[in-house]
């Protein structure tokens, strides 16, 4: 999916992409500490804002965590820990999207946002549609199988949490199936075939008009405005927006601009003037910040209150709106939702 990194610098949204798989690992009994163990990164790093990271430091947690588990499927439960959500704002326009075929067309313009080293294509072949992962930066032979099983089963588990089961007619793989093509098959339940030139998932055409359940063309447009601005390097590591990103995040707080003017040395005045240049303004951060946060903390079970005190709402009906703004729901449906019970609208004062 994504454009692939450099090797001097894996950017702070990549390494974010370590936190779910990180959490997985710590599932099958693997700490932090030791799935990170010979590649610079403390525990914490893994998670810090404005940290970067290697490819050289990423390829060694891979290998690490391979052999940590001495499981040569590893990926496919790799990618079972990620969630639409785990992408940020990318997957949050993907969740507002209406349909299957939106999301898809979002997920192929926007693919450099996520953590793949694959690029991300769509074709319609024979009343199919063949979703590709075409290899976009060398890869060790050693962690092809990983990376390749990782993406495909991200793309089948995200739309399954999603409540869409679809149904694939066949799956392509890069690497050679390491013996266990009964396991692949059962795994993806179609046919799957070894030694490609990319990956692929391919699934009946008429699947593209399937119905995705928090559609918000309001939310998905202002994500993808975003998603455009990442893409168009506003947010640079020096950037004046990344480091403003940066503290609302670490910080987990939401001062006005002038608050924030004055920590970074500056007039309000002068700040206004250089978010300008880079295409956004501090009320755009603001609201990013407190919609990243939301959706952390309503994973959780603090009441709605307490966390419109915390994103610094007077009012929970203000924070309600908000919400409902970015995206598409209240945020007890919201919950509801990740919980996986009824959906309630009701009670989100």
């Amino acid at each position: 999916m994504p454009a692939p990194a450099t090797a001097k610098n894996f950017s702070s949204h990549h390494i974010k992409g370590l936190a779910p798989v990180l959490n997985l690992m710590q599932q099958l009994g693997f700490g932090e500490r030791v799935c990170l163990e010979g590649s610079g990164l403390a525990s914490g790093e893994s998670r810090g804002v404005g940290q970067g990271m290697t490819l050289e430091q990423e390829f060694r947690i891979y290998r690490n965590l391979l052999s940590l588990s001495e499981d040569a499927l590893l990926g496919l439960k790799l990618g079972q820990a990620f969630r639409f959500e785990s992408y940020g704002i990318l997957g949050y326009a993907l969740m507002s999207a209406a349909t299957v075929q939106s999301a898809l067309e979002t997920a192929c313009e926007f693919g450099s946002l996520t953590f793949s080293h694959f690029r991300l294509e769509s074709i319609s072949q024979g009343g199919l549609v063949g979703l590709l992962f075409k290899q976009a930066s060398a890869l060790p032979a050693d962690l092809l199988a990983v990376y390749a099983d990782r993406d495909l089963s991200a793309v089948v588990n995200a739309l399954k949490v999603s409540g869409l089961e679809i149904a694939l007619d066949r799956v392509e793989l890069m690497h050679d199936g390491q013996g266990r093509t009964g396991a692949y098959e059962a795994y993806f339940q179609c046919p799957v075939g070894f030694g490609s030139a990319h990956n692929a998932l391919w699934f009946p055409l008429e699947m593209l008009t399937l119905q995705l359940p928090q559609p918000d063309p309001e939310a998905e447009a202002f994500c993808k405005a975003r998603c455009r601005e990442l893409i168009q390097g506003a947010d640079t590591p020096n950037s004046l927006s990344r480091q403003i990103r940066d503290r609302l995040r670490a910080d987990a707080v939401f001062p006005p601009a002038e608050s924030m003017a004055g920590s970074l040395g500056c007039s309000v005045r002068t700040l206004r003037r250089r978010l300008a240049k880079e295409g956004i303004n501090y009320q755009s951060l603001l609201d990013e910040a407190r919609h990243e946060r939301a959706c952390e903390l309503l994973r959780g079970n603090l009441p709605i209150q307490q966390i419109a005190d915390l994103l610094g709402y007077q009012e929970p009906g203000n924070f309600t709106h908000a919400f409902k703004r970015w995206q598409g729901c209240a945020p007890m449906m919201y919950r509801a939702r990740l919980a996986g019970g009824p959906e309630t609208g009701s009670n989100d004062h």
